[in-house]
């Protein structure tokens, strides 16, 4: 069942050694310290002479359970003494985390400028160095925590497929059907890669963010820390309120924090601000009067002798007077 896995932790004993590699120490050597109870150490020898660092997995079922429990306090160990860093499912969501509030920072400088009366202008986003470059770094094998999260939950897939583009461009994808949908599938795609190798680690990542999401658990990882990620999760939000409590002063929009069930394009919204509003008319003109015209006759005329009041709203040419007239027979 899909509820029943909620944390997935990943193999542990691959990181060791990789770290090993990476600050050029002697390789790492497995002993039990206790055979009868499954006791397994982990011994790691530095370059600084015959000192040697010995890591207790303490008593378990399986000697594989052991070991990892030995490999994982060597892996946080070495990690906190030689400033390690590795790059797994955690470190990539915090990067997330750190790019969505970087951009509501940025939305949040563009109403400030606006606030103040400056021009538009275009405001670079500044992506921050994740490791400095000072910092050792060790990427984990996204592929076998894959190969961990199929033995846990129920999915089908296709085998991996590599399109080699050019002899420095590859792309790697295949299908996942999940068990909720057992007539469709979803294809996942690689970004195009310089190496195989590199393809297959990027479809692996984008494979486990997807699964992530679809069964909703979590991966327990190098730099896994739940209250770290509800921090990162806070520091987004409150990025967020910010921008949007400028916005709101700036264009009269009022948003609101929680998401919402439908899809709003930020793009579509009408400010409401009083500087963009239409300026309203308080009352309707009224039409202009114009003055009655009326006929002022000066002679004796034909309208004018006759004994029917008629209103004359037009001039009428003097020479009417002579057309009308008749000449009397004498």
């Amino acid at each position: 069942m899909v509820s029943a896995y909620t944390k997935f932790l990943i193999p542990f004993h691959p990181l060791p050694m990789q770290i090993a590699q990476c600050l050029n120490f002697p390789e790492l050597v497995y002993q039990f310290l206790d055979i009868s109870k499954t006791n397994s150490t982990v011994v790691v020898k530095t370059d600084c002479g015959p000192i040697a660092y010995i890591y207790v997995g303490g008593p378990a079922d399986k000697v594989a359970e052991s070991c990892e429990k030995a490999a994982q306090k060597t892996m946080r160990d070495l990690m906190r003494k030689y400033k390690v860093t590795v790059e797994d499912v955690t470190s990539l969501k915090r990067q997330i985390f750190a790019r969505c509030g970087g951009l509501f920072s940025l939305k949040r400088t563009e109403f400030q400028r606006m606030e103040q009366g400056e021009p538009k202008a275009a405001l670079p986003e500044e992506l921050a160095e994740v490791f400095a470059a000072s910092v050792k770094q060790v990427p984990v094998d996204f592929i076998s925590i894959l190969r961990a999260v199929f033995r846990k939950i129920t999915v089908r897939s296709t085998p991996i497929e590599i399109f080699e583009h050019s002899p420095s461009q590859f792309t790697a994808w295949f299908t996942v059907t999940p068990p909720s949908s057992p007539f469709d599938y979803e294809c996942i795609f690689s970004d195009q890669c310089s190496t195989l190798a590199a393809a297959k680690q990027n479809l692996a990542k984008k494979v486990v963010h997807y699964l992530m999401a679809v069964y909703s658990f979590e991966v327990v990882d190098a730099n896994y820390n739940p209250s770290d990620s509800r921090f990162g999760f806070v520091l987004c939000t409150l990025e967020r309120e910010s921008y949007l409590t400028l916005k709101e002063r700036v264009l009269g929009i009022q948003e609101l924090l929680e998401p919402s069930l439908l899809l709003v394009e930020q793009d579509c919204i009408t400010p409401r601000a009083s500087a963009y509003r239409i300026p309203s008319i308080l009352s309707v003109p009224l039409p202009p009067k114009k003055p009655k015209a009326y006929l002022a006759i000066s002679g004796p005329s034909f309208i004018a002798a006759s004994k029917t009041k008629l209103p004359v709203f037009f001039s009428v040419p003097s020479e009417l007077d002579f057309v009308f007239k008749r000449q009397k027979n004498a």
